[in-house]
């Protein structure tokens, strides 16, 4: 029998488990991992990660598609399906993952560290029995010894095995494949290198490095099923040297340094932190000047059928501009800078010259806002057709009076300039009363054959609201007066505020039904020009979307940095 096959299937058994975020009880490491691994993935608790991820509905369909393309794709994995009876006998227990980390491996890591022009991988695996590393290692040596021997020549040439502080190190190769055990905690790299940056890291470790330390304190407090670090600017650098995407590769740097993964049957949770230090000079001034995180008042003037939801307690127009000037490209920034100028002198045209748009207008919006999705369809035409949209703006006011009578202006020189006729045919704009609050609404013969009505109010409770739609704006205001009927009456929403805590600046919610039947509507216009591995990728993504039932997220400004979380219900 061919060492190989034992040796990549039964990996492989093991590794599919890792290549989503698994479970795990706290930030430790299976095994010794070097001070600045590029990435990575840790589970303390193997029996814990295994029972959450397939028990989820998101982990049996990945083992389902994961055999599949195996049973379908691999030799390999069909030669070991072959040999494994007689393989398990010989070892003396069973390479199923459920009866490995139940019975054997109580948790493990997984990183990466960079070697010469490549990634090298090492998997720590920590058994519940002392005995077990060195009794694979003795199995390993004799069947290898009969592999090389056939395949290889000399298997005295292909096999290496030495004595090192202690530690047993069993080199093999011939197939790619480094071990050493220490204790009951067995080590597989890929390359030499990349085993002596476990065993011989002279440099520290992980977990007693300051920066660890520091970044694990942004996440304290938290009960995961698992931990990531380090990986996403590795991806993004990753995705940036294989794809022609550097602006979005470069974005997922925003996403935070050090994540946590909590897995439960019926939900995902992602906790990201990101360190102060990797902030720009416009996201530390727009994140240190936060309020302290507390209630998101915005997100009870949300309808409760929102396809999104998203509200923060933390608006501010001028840092939101200097953060947005930050952002935008160098090449680019001139004409940015002239199309808000150019926005700042319509608006300023409109409600007359006492009115200064950016200190009046702009700076008296906030710091509360909520924004909802409440329509988001596609007509018959399908793609080729504009989708059909409604939302909700609601934006709190800090000088309620100051923008009613901004309005009021506006209004009086819209009558003014229609009794002059000076006004155009494409529209005008009208009021009307709704449950005691006075209705801005713009008609224009092309908005009305679209359904579209853009309208606003200013209520007595100190809100600007803004919808697609006059309809909409009116039940917006019946809903807030009434006080019932907002988001937060949704499950996905009340399900994701217990388990996202309450001490947040930003929080928001998204029905994932709609996103994954409009990814099906477009999928299938393009089904007859996939190829069928395409195909298959496609209706499997379909399907790992089609477990989530809603996404819950927040974000919360701490001193130390940005603390992301989100919650995946299942």
């Amino acid at each position: 029998m061919r060492i190989r096959a034992i040796l990549l299937a039964g990996l492989a058994s093991i590794l599919a488990t890792t290549s989503t975020p698994l479970p795990a009880q706290e930030l430790t490491v299976a095994g010794r991992v070097p001070e600045d691994p590029l990435v990575i993935l840790a589970v303390p608790d193997a029996a814990d990660a295994w029972k959450g991820f397939s028990g989820s509905m998101f982990g049996r369909t990945m083992i389902s598609y994961f055999v599949e393309n195996l049973n379908a794709n691999s030799t390999v994995w069909r030669d070991f399906q072959e040999q494994r009876g007689p393989v398990e006998t010989d070892l003396g227990f069973s390479l199923s993952p459920d009866s490995l980390f139940r019975n054997q491996i109580s948790g493990f890591d997984l990183y990466v560290v960079s070697g010469d022009d490549r990634h090298e991988v090492v998997v720590n695996l920590r058994f519940r029995e002392l005995t077990t590393p060195n009794f694979i290692l003795d199995r390993l040596r004799k069947e290898a010894f009969v592999s090389t021997g056939v395949a290889y020549g000399r298997a005295a040439d292909s096999i290496e095995e030495r004595e090192n502080a202690g530690r047993r190190e069993l080199f093999l190769p011939a197939f790619n494949l480094y071990l050493a055990s220490e204790g009951n905690v067995l080590m597989a790299a890929s390359s030499e290198y990349a085993l002596y940056t476990a065993v011989n890291d002279a440099g520290g470790e992980l977990v007693e490095s300051a920066e660890f330390s520091r970044l694990a304190q942004g996440i304290e407090g938290e009960k995961h099923n698992a931990w990531l670090y380090g990986a996403v600017s590795e991806l993004s650098n990753a995705i940036e040297h294989q794809l022609p995407m550097k602006e979005q590769a470069a974005s997922l740097d925003q996403l935070g340094k050090m994540m946590a993964i909590d897995l439960q049957e019926d939900y995902y949770r992602v906790v990201s932190f990101q360190p102060r230090e990797s902030l720009g000079a416009a996201e530390l001034r727009y994140t240190t000047s936060a309020q302290p995180p507390g209630d998101v008042p915005g997100f009870k003037t949300l309808p409760r059928e929102s396809l999104f939801a998203f509200s923060t307690n933390h608006f501010d127009t001028e840092l939101l501009l200097g953060l947005l000037g930050e952002k935008v490209p160098e090449n680019n920034r001139q004409s940015v800078e002239q199309g808000l100028s150019t926005v700042f002198m319509m608006g300023q045209s409109q409600m007359g010259e006492k009115t200064n748009m950016r200190q009046d207008v702009l700076s008296n919006l906030g710091p509360d806002l909520g924004f909802a999705l409440t329509e988001f369809s596609l007509p018959q035409g399908g793609m080729s057709v504009p989708p059909k949209v409604d939302f909700l703006l609601t934006i709190k006011l800090r000088d309620l009076e100051k923008t009613r009578l901004i309005f009021e202006n506006i209004l009086t020189r819209q009558t003014e300039a229609r009794a002059q006729g000076q006004t155009s045919s494409s529209g005008e704009l009208m009021t009307s009363q709704h449950s005691g609050e006075k209705v801005y609404w713009f008609s224009a013969p092309m908005l009305d054959g679209m359904g579209y009505s853009p309208a606003w109010t200013v209520t007595e409770e100190g809100w600007l609201l803004f919808s697609a739609k006059r309809q909409s704006l009116q039940e917006a205001i019946e809903r807030i007066q009434s006080g019932s009927g907002s988001i937060e009456e949704s499950r996905g929403a009340t399900r994701s505020a217990s388990l996202l805590g309450e001490n947040k600046n930003t929080v928001g919610t998204l029905n994932m039904a709609p996103v994954v039947d409009l990814l099906r509507a477009g999928a299938a216009n393009q089904a007859a020009n996939m190829p069928a591995d395409e195909k298959a990728a496609t209706n499997f993504l379909l399907g790992l979307l089609g477990t989530i039932e809603s996404v819950g997220f927040s974000t919360r400004y701490l001193q130390e940095g940005v603390k992301r979380e989100a919650v995946f219900l299942m």
